[in-house]
C-alpha cells in the first residue's frame, strides 16, 4: 500500500473491509461518543493489551482508526507484535465510513 493509499480506501485497506473487518477505535470514550463508525469497537490504545483476547475472538482483519497517526502505527506495531498480522491504518473513522458507504 503507498504512503497515503488509506485516503483513497486504496489495496489491502478495502480488501480488510469487503471481508468484514473489525473497526477498532482507539480514541479516548469521550471523543468516540462524539462520532464514531457504526459497527466499530471503542478500545482506547491504552486498553489495547488487555483487549487482545477480545479482538483474537473475532478472527477476522482490524482496521485501526484513530485521530493520531503516531497512534494508529503504534496500535497496529502492538497488535502484530501480539499475533494479529491482518491489521490495518485506516486513518479517521471518517475515511473508513466513506469507503463503505461507496463500497454498498
Amino acid at each position: 500500500m503507498g504512503l497515503f493509499s488509506f485516503l483513497s480506501g486504496g489495496g489491502s485497506l478495502k480488501a480488510a473491509l469487503k471481508k468484514g473487518a473489525l473497526v477498532v477505535d482507539i480514541r479516548s470514550p469521550y471523543e468516540y461518543d462524539n462520532g464514531f463508525m457504526p459497527g466499530s469497537l471503542n478500545i482506547p490504545i491504552e486498553r489495547l493489551a488487555v483487549s487482545l483476547d477480545r479482538i483474537k475472538y473475532y478472527k477476522s482483519p482490524v482496521v485501526i482508526v484513530g485521530k493520531h497517526t503516531s497512534s494508529i502505527k503504534s496500535a497496529i506495531a502492538y497488535l502484530k507484535k501480539n499475533g494479529i498480522s491482518d491489521v490495518h491504518n485506516g486513518g479517521s473513522w471518517k475515511n473508513v465510513f466513506k469507503i463503505v458507504e461507496r463500497m454498498e
